[in-house]
């Protein structure tokens, strides 16, 4: 929230006009990735954007909001006629690229902690390697990559599908 804040200051010493949806998104994007990796994925500086994580993340939204007509007619879904499982398909596999290297890098960053078992620096991802320790592991990695996938789903849906 403070970079935020220091982005509207920025911008009004400036005279500048701000996309408050942008700005939003952003900060919304790096509350939640600072939760589950402590690494902030969105910019204020749309020239400075990492990893195209935000265009993804935005690709798997305008995706399942887009109207299908295979929502209406069943029989047509195999034709894919928007194309929006083409593109929810392709963004899903760039998400699960991300969520692969997070993982890989906490798991290469537990691999050199002196004490593994120290949780001060530990974040949400963090947690869920823990699970799949030992021999009566409940998690693996693939789990983990899906269950992050549905989480941003879930927190980008609009709440206003059950009225």
């Amino acid at each position: 929230v403070q970079e935020l804040m220091s982005f509207m200051d920025e911008s009004s010493e400036r005279e500048e006009a701000v996309d408050i949806s942008h700005a939003l998104f952003t900060t919304t994007l790096n509350i939640i990735s600072n939760i589950l990796f402590s690494v902030d994925l969105g910019s204020y500086d749309p020239l400075k954007e990492l990893n195209g994580f935000k265009d993804t993340v935005i690709g798997v939204m305008e995706a399942i909001g887009n109207p299908d007509a295979a929502n209406y007619f069943p029989f047509l879904r195999f034709l894919d006629l928007q194309g929006n499982s083409k593109k929810m398909k392709d963004n899903i596999e760039r998400l699960f690229k991300v969520f692969r290297g997070f993982i890989d890098a906490k798991i290469a960053e537990q691999s050199l902690r002196n004490n593994p078992k120290d949780v001060t620096d530990s974040d949400f991802v963090d947690a869920l390697l823990h699970l799949t320790e030992g021999d009566g592991a409940e998690l693996n990695t693939n789990d983990i990559e899906h269950f992050l996938s549905v989480s941003l789903t879930i927190l980008h849906t609009p709440s206003n599908l059950n009225d």
